[in-house]
């Protein structure tokens, strides 16, 4: 890799999320890149919860429908915060399935030079590390993984462009 190309950042609605979208923005108005966003709807969470009662099959596709309704509009506002800054996000894209899976099989199809993640959450157990999505893609991506922290630096490298 001489060049970073392709920058794919996991957008999921969390504020640690928001933070990785604007630092993504912020490096891609050095790298010029190709910019993707990625949301992945939670599908094993969904169908644990039909398993367990919790939901009737059609409250499970309302449920999703909802969830794919805020998905695009997640990767939208990330989307918007980067027209602000007139950086180009190439491609938007919602996917279901394992989380971490959806994203590290996305960045090798797409040949992503740079996986960007909000804050891990704070590990309280061995089995936090074990079923924390971020962590796995963390762990076993093919390509390096920026770990952005919520910042008020964050805040004003995106703010200053």
């Amino acid at each position: 890799m001489n060049k970073i190309n392709k920058i794919m950042v996991v957008i999921n609605g969390s504020e640690e999320s928001y933070y990785a979208g604007m630092y993504a923005i912020y490096l891609n108005s050095f790298f010029q890149a190709e910019l993707i966003g990625i949301y992945v709807i939670n599908e094993k969470a969904l169908n644990d919860l039909l398993k367990a009662n919790i939901f009737f099959e059609d409250e499970k596709v309302d449920y999703e429908k909802e969830m794919e309704d805020d998905a695009r509009r997640y990767l939208s506002q990330f989307k918007d915060m980067a027209d602000k800054k007139n950086i180009v996000v190439r491609e938007t894209l919602v996917k279901k399935g394992v989380v971490h899976q959806e994203i590290l099989k996305t960045a090798e199809e797409k040949e992503v030079d740079l996986i960007i993640i909000g804050e891990l959450r704070r590990i309280v157990s061995l089995r936090d590390i074990a079923y924390d999505e971020m962590e796995q893609v963390m762990r076993e991506a093919k390509m390096p993984v920026v770990i952005v922290k919520k910042d008020e630096k964050i805040e004003m490298l995106y703010r200053n462009l």
